[in-house]
């Protein structure tokens, strides 16, 4: 079975040996190390590949928020505080979860939701590119029992959706899909779209504005991920 690696970096020691515990329980995580300091994760990250980051935000080195935004590729993060104030925050940096309750069963569906993206983007996809390359500005996307075709033209965004993805159309509504976001960003023309959240991918000639690290495209109001924004906002060359 594949595993997905994982580190915690947490200085509270209860906390730390409880996230450990509930780590052994799970058979799909290999827990490789337990970091009490920021700054030994970002060595050992330069190193050492990883699935996986659980991630205390109250460090004594360095913010949890400030660590992940600092990572040049960062794995997935579930975070774990004493509040929820920045929970928005994290999510925008392309938080899998944040915890307040850390208690087994809200830690599993959290590792669950990082599990379904690993097995996704690891997934073979010989299948998923017969089905999903952009075409003469056509796709074929499977979608439940039926297989749609959508013009690339009409996507205004893609969102990572759970187990789905969520195609934004202006002609054909919201069509749900099975196929990974990461899968689905390498079969669209890249001149055309750009990933500006783990969570999205927004078409560039839909973008109406931008405001607070936000992209008004119709109704949505997408947020650009720090780990995206430096690459989104030189792509439109501001």
């Amino acid at each position: 079975m594949k595993q997905l690696q994982c580190i915690i970096v947490d200085n509270n020691s209860q906390s730390n040996d409880l996230l450990r515990s509930y780590c052994e329980r799970v058979p799909y995580v290999n827990l490789q190390r337990t970091f009490e300091c920021g700054f030994d994760v970002i060595d050992y990250l330069n190193s050492t590949t990883v699935d996986l980051l659980i991630c205390r935000l109250e460090l004594p080195d360095i913010n949890g928020l400030e660590l992940v935004a600092s990572l040049k590729n960062c794995p997935e993060v579930i975070f774990v505080a004493e509040s929820g104030i920045v929970a928005l925050e994290a999510y925008n940096l392309g938080a899998v979860d944040f915890l307040v309750d850390v208690g087994f069963a809200r830690f599993l569906k959290a590792v669950n939701k990082a599990w379904r993206l690993f097995a996704t983007e690891t997934a073979p996809s010989v299948e998923i590119q017969n089905q999903t390359t952009c075409v003469d500005g056509q796709m074929f996307v499977k979608s439940g029992s039926r297989i749609v075709r959508i013009s690339c033209g009409d996507i205004l965004a893609i969102e990572g959706y759970g187990d789905y993805i969520k195609i934004h159309t202006t002609t054909q509504g919201v069509v749900y899909s099975p196929w990974g976001i990461r899968v689905l960003e390498s079969k669209l023309p890249s001149e055309n779209f750009v990933r500006v959240h783990r969570s999205y991918i927004v078409a560039i000639d839909k973008i109406e504005e931008i405001e607070h690290k936000r992209i008004k495209i119709g109704q949505m109001r997408i947020p650009i991920g720090e780990t995206f924004a430096k690459r989104f906002f030189e792509y439109i060359d501001i």
